[in-house]
């Protein structure tokens, strides 16, 4: 290591003699070819600071090379003892480099932040909501002082021995990255309900896209059904449903869901339908109906299925769940009326990657079928930590609704509002931190930045698409 370090010396020091011997050649030959009085001093004062300078210069290297010789233990950094109290340490050219990526990223994301700050500040309510964006909305939350148990909240997290128990329980830790606003609540909360339609009114949307189970199900919204229709009704809001999947869906309970459903609010005005052959029928998405085949979703929504729903009074407009490539033909063959890719995570599947959309897009036009691409402002289920798509202040958000909105789709569906379990919610959100975590939030933004975000790109749509 000495050898190498004294070798580098032994070159500058060589470099730096030569160059003082052409710089005083230079000077010598043009002194000796001026005798003027007035010209002759100032070129022997100039050749004079040019030997101090060489000679300081010689003096430091000399202290340089002694300090490489005693102080250099390591090949990712050279020390200069320019003092015995003092280190200059140097980086190493890959260290420089890092430094210099990770200075342009935060010039990037400080120009792009206030690029969305700006956007997003002073922004009016719209006048009426779009009716053309739909959100997905989860009421299966419970907590144990307002119902007895806590759903949802409380999915099982990783530990370590020593946390105290009362730690790893809601509503110091919950399954989430991120903490709501409203902290843990519980979703038959009447309060809780209403800020909800408020903040989804605020946000410019204007259909509520209500996740269903059958009212068997502990987290089914059965009981607080008519409550969530009524509080919609008031901010002007379309109520629509996605038929979840649970263990145990069969061509019976699916139909006998939707007769529950018309059963109980088919009449009611916020109800959402939807014009399809002259007739306004109400729309249900079918949350992973890749996990049946054609055949099984033909026989009801063919017109020439054995239990066929069409032309009946509880025929729809059924919405089948893209994941894969190959479910396009699935959806085709199986009757359905169109597509969603429901998914915020980009690259998920082949549904979610916004560069698959255009075909998508394409093949619902040949088709005759809605295309709904769905878009979300980032994904962090801290089970699935690969899996994360970092929100980067907006951004990631800011990119989807640029996909979708480039192919021109008749509906954006957004998910979601309140999907605290895979981090895709636009729900309030604010800092916290427990004895064993520390949640994600939306800083510096604020808590409202995704709900303001979500309502210029929906002015957006409704700018494009006038």
């Amino acid at each position: 290591m000495k050898s190498k370090y004294n070798f580098w010396c032994f070159y500058l020091s060589t470099f730096i003699q030569k160059i003082r011997t052409i710089i005083l050649g230079c000077i010598y030959y043009k002194v000796t070819r001026l005798h003027h009085k007035f010209i002759l001093p100032p070129i022997l004062f100039l050749l004079l600071l040019v030997l101090c300078i060489s000679l300081y210069q010689q003096r430091q290297l000399n202290v340089m090379s002694k300090s490489l010789l005693s102080t250099a233990t390591s090949s990712r950094y050279i020390f200069f003892n320019i003092t015995s109290d003092n280190l200059v340490k140097i980086p190493s050219i890959y260290e420089l480099k890092a430094k210099w990526v990770q200075k342009k990223i935060e010039n990037l994301s400080k120009k792009m932040k206030n690029i969305l700050i700006t956007k997003v500040s002073n922004l009016e309510d719209l006048p009426h909501p779009n009716y053309r964006v739909h959100i997905f909305y989860y009421a299966w939350f419970r907590t144990l002082r307002e119902d007895g148990f806590w759903q949802h909240w409380n999915k099982e997290l990783i530990f370590k021995e020593e946390d105290n128990e009362k730690d790893k329980l809601p509503p110091e830790n919950i399954y989430s990255s991120f903490y709501p606003y409203l902290g843990c609540y519980s979703s038959k909360n009447t309060s809780i309900i209403d800020h909800h339609m408020k903040m989804i009114r605020k946000a410019g949307i204007g259909v509520v896209v209500l996740s269903w189970l059958p009212p068997s199900f502990p987290d089914s919204p059965g009981d607080i059904l008519q409550r969530l229709m009524d509080t919609a009704l008031k901010y002007e809001l379309k109520v629509a449903f996605q038929i979840y999947f649970y263990t145990g869906r069969t061509h019976k309970s699916i139909i006998k869901q939707i007769q529950y459903l018309m059963l109980k609010v088919g009449d009611h005005p916020s109800l959402y339908l939807l014009k399809k052959e002259k007739k306004l029928l109400p729309v249900f998405y079918i949350h992973e109906s890749y996990k049946h085949s054609s055949y099984f979703w033909k026989e009801i929504l063919s017109e020439k299925g054995n239990i066929s729903l069409r032309k009946t009074k509880y025929d729809g407009t059924f919405i089948g769940h893209l994941s894969d490539q190959n479910h396009m033909m699935e959806i085709k063959h199986a009757s359905f009326d169109g597509l969603y890719t429901y998914s915020s995570g980009n690259g998920h599947s082949y549904g979610s990657s916004w560069k698959n959309w255009n075909s998508l897009a394409k093949f619902c036009q040949e088709n005759t079928l809605l295309f709904i691409p769905s878009v979300g402002p980032g994904f962090s289920d801290i089970s699935s930590i690969k899996d994360t798509r970092h929100r980067l202040k907006g951004n990631y958000y800011e990119v989807g609704w640029r996909s979708a909105l480039s192919k021109r789709p008749w509906f954006v569906s957004i998910s979601s509002f309140n999907n605290w379990e895979d981090g895709s919610q636009i729900e309030p959100a604010k800092s916290k931190k427990s004895h064993t975590r520390v949640y994600l939030d939306y800083e510096p933004e604020g808590s409202l930045f995704y709900i303001n975000l979500t309502r210029w790109w929906v002015k957006q749509f409704l700018s494009s698409s006038e």
